[in-house]
């Protein structure tokens, strides 16, 4: 719908001899140090020379349904009494005009010819005729220029639209140098990020990623544009990575979250987090948008901090707390398979005297070494605890019968009974251990414990260096 009604009046009288070229104007916003002030300039210079009661420049969006949308990125307008809804102007000018915009020339059409709402408020503003110019930037309809008038005469509009026309061509070229400083900026901040943002297409090859990719994973040098995202998943983490992607390739606008380990240019696996968001059907992006934080740092410490909540800090050994987490697991097990599970509880015999003596530190050496000691003489995958002191406890699984125990309690008595070799010289001694079965009936962890404690005590009274079974009586 283009509408040739006729600007006259104050715009003719001026003629185009106080206008400046499209040309110059051109080089102006190429050399401009702001182009985001030289563009509001020109709008003040086309309000001049239309004598506009407004002058509006939309940006134009279009989200990832088509819908477009408009944000006012400038504008020029009355004393607040007479201010303008422009947000719905700018709606209504582009829902009438869309398929007019198809070229680069202005549609121009009298105040009478709108909706009643807006009529009125441009009568207060004193606007007769609107001018609307589309601006591109290449092929993409970018922002749209509305301009009013106050005159609304029956003579030819050329001039006017002209200078529009004159005046969208330096606004393009500075909305252009706007996105490539926009563009620079982003790109100089995204590369001292220490989080990774990718875009993965549907077939999981990586269409985008941020400098931060290559440098967190130790080569800079390389681009994985094209590869697939998963090359440098951990084996073990694709399956459930691949599942999640697959989910989330059905879910417009779904996210994701998950923990996935991925391979250092050195070898080595780095921790992430990340958080995947289907962006598929958006124009500018058009795959999953993956933000990947980097939490190696914190995983050790949960890790460290993990190990020590559960572990002896002098002999590295399990503590109370995992001895019992793999007792009931063990007791779990021997309901299932029938065998025999065995608690041997020791202690060192006149370990006060070797503290005494040699002082805390060499008693610390000791224990040290009973503890490696102990390690030696069990299977892999049992554990050793220390509960404190000088009382060690190691839990045997898959016995099936006493005799088995016996065994294994001669064998780490016996490799107790060696020398030990301290600073001070080798210091001889010995065990006493207590020794509590459980078959396939429920029993408690801590009473196991118990037993084999009663026992370690009737071993301590028979003489010490032996080992005895718990009784009931």
């Amino acid at each position: 719908m283009r509408t040739h009604e006729h600007l006259a009046g104050t715009y003719s009288s001026r003629e185009s001899d106080t206008c400046e070229p499209a040309a110059d104007l051109v080089s102006q916003m190429l050399s401009a140090a702001s182009p985001t002030s030289a563009i509001h300039d020109l709008l003040a210079t086309l309000a001049r020379d239309l004598d506009a009661p407004f002058v509006a420049l939309y940006r134009v969006l279009r989200s990832a349904s088509g819908e477009i949308e408009l944000r006012v990125d400038d504008a020029l307008t009355p004393e607040p009494q007479e201010r303008l809804d422009l947000d719905a102007l700018g709606a209504d000018l582009i829902r009438h005009w869309e398929q007019e915009f198809s070229d680069l020339h202005p549609v121009v059409q009298t105040v009478e010819t709108l909706p009643a709402e807006l009529s009125e408020h441009l009568a207060l503003a004193e606007a007769c005729t609107l001018i609307a110019q589309p601006i591109r930037v290449g092929v993409h309809f970018v922002a749209l220029l509305v301009a009013s008038s106050r005159v609304n005469a029956h003579e030819s509009t050329e001039a006017a639209e002209k200078r529009c026309e004159e005046l969208a061509e330096a606004v393009a070229v500075g909305i252009l140098r706007e996105r490539s400083s926009d563009h620079a900026r982003l790109n100089a901040v995204l590369a001292y990020a220490f989080d990774i943002i990718s875009v993965v297409g549907p077939t999981g090859n990586i269409l985008y990623h941020t400098p931060t990719f290559a440098r967190v994973l130790g080569d800079a040098t390389e681009s994985f544009v094209g590869q697939s995202a998963f090359r440098s998943i951990h084996p073990d983490d694709q399956p459930r990575v691949a599942a999640a992607f697959e989910q989330l390739l059905h879910e417009p606008g779904g996210q994701r979250r998950i923990e996935v380990r991925l391979k250092h240019h050195n070898g080595s696996w780095r921790h992430f987090e990340a958080l995947g968001t289907n962006q598929i059907d958006n124009p500018l992006i058009g795959g999953i948008v993956v933000t990947a934080y980097y939490v190696t740092d914190r995983r050790k410490l949960e890790e460290k901090l993990n190990w020590q909540a559960l572990h002896d800090p002098l002999t590295r050994l399990a503590n109370r707390s995992l001895l019992l987490n793999d007792l009931r697991r063990a007791l779990a097990r021997a309901q299932r398979s029938g065998n025999l599970v065995g608690i041997l509880f020791l202690d060192l015999d006149q370990f006060k005297e070797v503290n005494d003596h040699f002082g805390h530190p060499a008693g610390d050496q000791l224990l040290i070494q009973i503890a490696e000691r102990l390690l030696a003489c069990v299977r892999a995958g049992e554990t050793v605890a220390r509960l404190g002191g000088d009382e060690f406890v190691v839990l045997l699984e898959g016995l099936t019968a006493e005799a088995d125990a016996e065994r294994a309690a001669s064998r780490i008595l016996d490799a107790i009974r060696m020398p030990v070799r301290l600073s001070h010289g080798n210091v001889d001694i010995s065990a006493s251990m207590g020794i509590s079965l459980a078959s396939g009936e429920p029993v408690d962890p801590d009473d196991l414990l118990i037993q084999a404690d009663s026992a370690l005590y009737r071993a301590k009274r028979a003489g010490r260096a032996r080992f005895c079974f718990y009784q009931p009586d």
